[in-house]
């Protein structure tokens, strides 16, 4: 290899004079236009990674999908003719999918005025997908799930309320006072599970056979029930013999990630296999180009192989997997089903039986600081050896810069 080296050095200046010239376009010019304002690139992290731009920018885009949403929800309202059965009450029929939005008050004006209203926006989204979107094969349904200890006071919940049928842990008539500000982070993450199980049981008993729960600050993409529609029949509805034991061990399907959390650099096994054979092809190609450009001979090959390898994972980890990513969403055929990692959970399919079990055991674990519900799903998932999987790219976005469960105002670059 040695020798290689040095006969490259002494006979093929020329390779090595145009990959320097390739890498510094490449690498100083043409990414650094193309990436600095492509949020999870490396130089936008470098170089554009500011708290206070961040939140300015969350706002500006919050106010215009609230106000989206209200103009959406009017002509909802307005088109309601005064007949129709209050929908809070109705008798539901058999239906594929209850997707449950679990909602608590945002803000409350102890941070600061501003009111987010992200219930109203995801409410918004949920309705007009499920209006617009054709050729589903299944059905679905929305419903709310009020976990607010102080819901006589949750104004936002009760416009809303009129519009889809909704599921009330506490009275609204009882005078409730929970000071949210002096509870411990343990006692919080145990009240956000019971909530969590609460609504999952109710969802359950609305006579559906597989379980959405949604929190109220993850808006839904567009390309949302297309994919869902078809992971769940891949997944959930196959009867041949051979996805019997697939299919019973499917437990959940998570349909968002964290995206800081999506990088080629994680834990997760399969991401470091994937940002090689990615670039394994690139080079390939990369060289069967270059030779046809340059017939060069059979004992540089190797080396140049290799440098063009290099290229190309500099070139993948520097624009950032999670932008990579976004390419799959010109069809949703393209979308990637992987194992499901242990974090978060904004945005879960449950099957009927998978919820069952699901609810039985987060009933008989306590949440505490470090153990909140998402650890106790995957305890549950590793303990019994059930499969959890997950959609990719992200089929949410996570919009709650302001924290119900932390009481605060969170870093924008980790919501």
């Amino acid at each position: 290899m040695c020798r290689q080296f040095k006969c490259l050095k002494a006979v093929d200046r020329v390779f090595v004079s145009q990959f320097t010239c390739l890498c510094v376009v490449t690498f100083c010019v043409i990414l650094p236009i193309i990436c600095l304002h492509l949020r999870h690139s490396l130089y936008y992290l470098l170089w554009e990674k500011n708290v206070a731009k961040g939140r300015d920018r969350m706002r500006a885009d919050n106010n215009k999908r609230i106000e989206e949403a209200n103009e959406y929800l009017k002509k909802v309202s307005d088109a309601r003719t005064l007949h129709e059965p209050n929908v809070g009450h109705e008798t539901m029929n058999h239906i594929d999918v209850g997707i449950t939005i679990i909602t608590v008050s945002r803000n409350r004006h102890r941070l600061d005025n501003y009111e987010p209203k992200y219930l109203t926006q995801v409410v918004a989204k949920f309705m007009k997908a499920i209006e617009e979107t054709s050729n589903l094969k299944h059905t679905y349904q929305l419903f709310l799930c009020d976990v607010d200890p102080n819901s006589s006071s949750y104004a936002e919940i009760k416009p809303l309320s009129k519009l889809v049928p909704i599921f009330q842990r506490f009275r609204s008539d009882l005078n409730v006072t929970v000071v949210w500000s002096t509870m411990s982070i343990s006692e919080r993450l145990e009240k956000e599970k019971r909530d969590y199980v609460f609504c999952g049981r109710k969802t359950l008993n609305a006579n559906v056979s597989n379980i959405f729960l949604v929190e109220d600050d993850a808006l839904p993409h567009e390309d949302l029930l297309p994919v869902l529609d078809r992971v769940i029949s891949n997944v959930f509805d196959k009867t041949k013999s051979d996805h019997i034991h697939h299919q019973k061990n499917v437990t959940y399907i998570k349909f968002y990630h964290p995206e800081r959390l999506l990088g080629y650099i994680s834990l997760e096994p399969e991401r470091i296999p994937e940002l090689f054979c990615l670039s394994f092809l690139m080079s390939t190609v990369m060289m069967f180009c270059y030779r046809k450009y340059r017939p060069i001979t059979s004992s540089y090959t190797r080396i140049l192989w290799f440098c063009f390898f290099v290229y190309s994972c500099s070139l993948l980890l520097l624009i950032g997997r999670q932008n990579l990513l976004e390419l799959r969403r010109m069809s949703s055929q393209l979308y990637q089903v992987t194992r499901a990692p242990a974090c978060c959970t904004p945005a879960i399919l449950y099957p009927s039986k998978g919820m069952e079990e699901v609810l039985s055991y987060l009933s008989s674990v306590r949440c505490k600081e470090t153990f909140g519900k998402d650890y106790a799903l995957e305890k549950f998932r590793t303990t019994f050896k059930k499969t959890g999987l997950m959609v990719q790219p992200n089929l949410f976005t996570h919009i709650g810069m302001y924290s119900s469960l932390r009481n605060e105002v969170l870093d924008p670059f980790i919501v």
